[in-house]
């Protein structure tokens, strides 16, 4: 089973600082600050294109990502599965893709909208565990980063 689910959620900051947390080593340390990872720490890489990172989420279970795209000028980043995680409950691949876009209906600038894509492919006996993905909430992340976005104003 194929699945691919888009979410937008609107930041109440212009991209240029929404973008400078969720490009950055930050964006995860702000994940864990909130619980909703354990730890993060790159393998390989500093954080652009090319570089793997483990990511342990809640009860030690952890996952490693390929980055497989940062393009800082139009502020969108591709991770990737590689090892663990998803792949150990009978995903056959998982792939994100994270935007940081233009506001179309914010004529001043001071917000923008994070889009979260996530494509990912389930062997049909584990269609059940789909709801590992939903349940990975845009909502949660959004409200992570808006959190920590104020608090760095």
């Amino acid at each position: 089973m194929h699945v691919t689910l888009s979410e937008e959620l609107e930041l109440k900051v212009p991209t240029s600082k929404a973008w400078a947390l969720f490009s950055t080593k930050k964006y995860k340390n702000a994940l864990i600050e909130e619980k909703f990872f354990e730890a993060s720490e790159f393998v390989e890489g500093d954080g652009g294109t090319g570089t793997l990172e483990k990511v342990t989420v809640k009860g030690s279970e952890f996952a490693y990502y390929k980055y497989t795209l940062v393009d800082n000028m139009n502020k969108v980043k591709e991770v990737k599965l590689v090892e663990g995680g998803l792949l150990d409950h009978g995903f056959n691949y998982y792939k994100s893709k994270e935007e940081i876009k233009e506001n179309p209906n914010d004529e001043t600038g001071s917000s923008c909208i994070f889009k979260l894509t996530r494509d990912y492919e389930v062997k049909d006996e584990f269609a059940t565990n789909t709801s590992i993905v939903t349940n990975v909430s845009l909502a949660v992340i959004g409200n992570v980063m808006n959190k920590h976005l104020f608090k760095s104003n």
